[in-house]
């Protein structure tokens, strides 16, 4: 038996899973496999972002990475130092994972530059922490490759780096993608549709910006999102079916990296907080997988 026979596939790859969505599943499916192999006697684990919400509360938006990696150490032996600025947040996750785990409230940079003046060597480093604007990715991104080249010193031939948030391309996007793009979407009515689409891309993308992230692509998003609560208190038919179209269409080229982003082409820079994490690593490491999440082991 192993751990990811034993424990990730019956307790954690089922609900990372949302339908035909494979969500975050088979990058840690992967990084577990790799590590099991190593056959280390410690392993040592550092991820930036501690699980947020108990296990029951919509796990697999989450990923439960603080989980899964307490659930490792513990089968096998190990640390794990999860960095989160929350204290709320490592409240919530004190009370879920064992005393191997060490939770650290600070900001993730400084605390990784403390912690890794005393680290040799980590076997898998997990960035996941500052909240991801879809449509403006840069103030996520910058911050996961400053804890990335922060950690670089501790990452050594062998160790593992997954970035969350980053996906290959538009059809590894989160589920609103997924939505638009199953049967019963289209069975659905046209206020229903739109309504949807709008809660979407404020909660996405709108909620999210600063003033200073606004550029044309994102002013065109936030003009047909207007256009679209006119035409729903209106109850304009014609207008709604055309907003629904033209809304998602602009969303998804507001991403960088998406397969509808104008700039497009093989091989592009992937969106999200890997934005820039993945250049480094594509650098200092070999990429091993890349779905939702890109991993890469460090050469």
């Amino acid at each position: 038996m192993s751990f990811v026979s034993e424990i990730y596939e019956t307790q954690f790859a089922p609900q990372l899973q949302l339908g035909s969505w494979g969500g975050r599943a088979e990058t840690f499916r992967q990084a577990l496999t790799l590590l099991e192999a190593e056959a280390r006697e410690h392993y040592v684990i550092v991820e930036t972002g501690t699980l947020r919400q108990p296990v029951d509360a919509q796990f697999w938006t989450n990923g439960a990475s603080t989980l899964i990696w307490d659930q490792l150490i513990n089968y096998y032996d190990g640390t794990c130092h999860s960095f989160d600025i929350d204290p709320e947040v490592q409240a919530v996750a004190r009370g879920l994972v064992s005393e191997k785990s060490t939770l650290v409230c600070s900001d993730s940079v400084a605390g990784l530059w403390e912690h890794c003046r005393s680290v040799e060597r980590i076997d898998l480093l997990y960035l996941d922490s500052m909240d991801l604007c879809w449509v403006a990715p840069e103030p996520s991104s910058l911050h996961h490759v400053k804890e990335l080249a922060t950690a670089l010193r501790s990452l050594q031939p062998g160790s593992l780096v997954l970035v969350d948030d980053s996906p290959r391309s538009e059809h590894w996007l989160p589920p609103w993608v997924a939505v638009w793009n199953q049967g019963n979407w289209a069975q659905q009515d046209p206020v229903t549709q739109l309504l949807w689409t709008c809660e979407t891309i404020k909660n996405e993308a709108l909620g999210r910006l600063a003033p200073q992230d606004y550029t044309p692509e994102i002013g065109r998003l936030l003009e047909l999102f207007n256009r679209a609560v006119g035409a729903m208190e209106s109850q304009d038919e014609e207008a709604i079916r055309e907003l629904t179209h033209l809304l998602k269409d602009a969303f998804l080229r507001c991403i960088p990296g998406t397969t509808t982003h104008p700039g497009f082409e093989a091989g592009a820079r992937c969106p999200g907080k890997g934005l820039y994490a993945c250049e480094l690593l594509e650098v200092v490491g070999e990429k091993i997988a890349h779905d939702y999440q890109a991993l890469y082991r460090i050469t």
